[in-house]
């Protein structure tokens, strides 16, 4: 599923709009496109400019267009908008729309919490990764050891290994956490990571701007991000509706598999200056246990704007 969405050149439901004179705004596959899928369907412009939502294949890709200016807006993971704003890359932080989409995942029934891995391997992908640090973290405040397994090098290889059983728990990122489940009625969730995090969850996902693009269209940047919570919002009120919209788009393989999903990403999106605790909280703990993740320092009072 993950790599159909992957392959995706672009969410819009119309083809062809020029980018040069409009909002280029791009997303990843997964939750960050299901919480545009409202608004590349509905849209063909906002604040009075064509409308171009873009699937990219991975964060790096994002990362790289923002940097070359081939995007104007784009929504991803919050620790890598922190270290491109950190290394000189002029994207500030409007919003946060997804709120925790990591979860421990077990194919053994006896395991219903994170005690019952007490000196047991968990798997995961990405040594310094967020999913890395969440859970280093939950088992800090839980007291609770567990073996880190970083032989699988992909989200898709670790839930692979999970379905197969060659391992007996795993951290599993939505979309594919649902669609484990849904296939394999032997795995089940067994903690959400989000230790520490405030009544929402951890701030994991980003929606920026290039500053110097919102430097010229404050009202356009005004329009984007009103567009862009509305169509966060229906993806929460119109289940249904987004179901369909993530089968048409490759998210989901059907309906029934894409309902379950859409909950468990955890899609809200609250202006960044509403939420400054819990993006520094998120950053604070990204810093003390993987300072490079974020360019090795927290981002200064400059990274979070008011649209």
């Amino acid at each position: 599923m993950v790599l159909v969405a992957a392959c995706l050149a672009c969410l819009s439901c119309r083809e062809g709009r020029p980018g040069g004179g409009g909002v280029r705004f791009g997303v990843l596959p997964g939750p960050t496109a299901v919480s545009a899928l409202h608004l590349a369907c509905r849209a063909d412009s906002v604040g009075g400019r064509p409308l171009e939502v873009r699937t990219m294949a991975s964060p790096l890709h994002v990362q790289a267009a923002l940097a070359k200016g081939e995007l104007d807006f784009a929504v991803l993971p919050t620790v890598m908008a922190a270290n491109l704003y950190n290394k000189g890359v002029d994207c500030r932080l409007l919003a946060c729309p997804v709120w925790g989409t990591l979860y421990i995942m077990s194919c053994d029934t006896a395991v219903r919490r994170l005690a019952d891995l007490q000196g047991d391997g968990l798997a995961l992908f990405g040594r310094g990764s967020t999913a890395d640090v969440l859970v280093r973290a939950l088992m800090r405040q839980e007291g609770v050891g567990c073996r880190v397994d970083y032989r699988y090098t992909t989200n898709a290889e670790v839930a692979q290994a999970l379905r197969a059983r060659r391992v007996r728990a795993a951290v599993v990122s939505e979309p594919l956490a649902s669609v484990l489940m849904a296939e394999d009625g032997g795995i089940a969730l067994v903690h959400r990571l989000d230790a520490g995090a405030g009544a929402e969850g951890f701030a994991q996902a980003a929606l920026v701007v290039r500053g110097d693009w919102a430097g010229r269209h404050p009202g356009a940047v005004r329009a984007v991000c009103e567009a862009y919570r509305r169509s966060c919002e229906a993806a929460f009120r119109c289940p249904r509706r987004t179901a369909s919209l993530m089968v048409r788009h490759g998210l989901a393989a059907t309906e029934e598999a894409a309902l379950p999903s859409r909950p468990l990403c955890h899609i809200a999106s609250l202006p960044a200056p509403e939420v400054v605790p819990e993006v520094r909280r998120y950053l604070q703990l990204m810093w003390e246990y993987s300072p490079e993740a974020i360019g090795g320092r927290l981002p200064d009072e400059g990274f979070i704007v008011n649209p």
